[in-house]
C-alpha cells in the first residue's frame, strides 16, 4: 500500500458495483486516508500491535477501509460473513463463535443493522466487545 501511495496514490485500487451502472472508484489515497481514521480509532479503544479485530460487514465500500483500517493499526482482521438466512441463525452462531475464539478477536466492527446479532453471537464468543 505504502508504494502504491508514493507511485501513484490517485490510481484506483477498488471498482464497487452496487445498485447501479456505474462503479464507485476508491483510489489508494481515498483508501488509506478513510483507513488511517479507522486506525486512529481503533488505536483510541486500546488495540495495538498483533491484536485481533473481526469484522462482520457486507462486502462495500465500508469492509475495504474497516479492513484496511485494522491493518493500519498494526492489528489483525479476521473477516466473518453477517447471517445470510435466519433459519440458520444458530449454526452461524456457533461457527462463528468457534472462529472468534480461536482467532482471539478481541473486538468486532459491524453494521447497525447486525449489531442484533452481533450481541448473540457475543454469547458465543464473549471476549470481543463490539463496535
Amino acid at each position: 500500500m505504502d508504494w502504491h501511495l508514493q507511485q501513484h496514490p490517485q490510481r484506483p485500487h477498488l471498482y464497487l458495483y452496487g445498485d447501479d451502472d456505474q462503479p464507485q472508484v476508491m483510489s489508494y489515497a481515498d483508501l488509506d486516508r478513510e483507513a488511517q481514521g479507522v486506525a486512529a480509532a481503533l488505536a483510541s479503544r486500546g488495540v495495538s500491535q498483533g491484536d485481533r479485530v473481526a469484522l462482520m460487514l457486507p462486502t462495500s465500500r465500508d469492509y475495504f477501509i474497516a479492513f484496511f483500517g485494522v491493518l493500519r493499526a498494526g492489528a489483525v482482521p479476521v473477516p466473518i460473513y453477517p447471517p445470510a438466512r435466519p433459519a440458520q441463525l444458530e449454526e452461524h452462531l456457533r461457527r462463528h463463535g468457534r472462529i472468534l475464539n480461536n482467532a482471539g478477536a478481541g473486538l468486532l466492527i459491524t453494521v447497525a443493522e447486525a449489531r442484533s446479532v452481533a450481541h448473540l453471537l457475543h454469547a458465543e464468543a464473549p471476549t470481543f466487545a463490539i463496535s
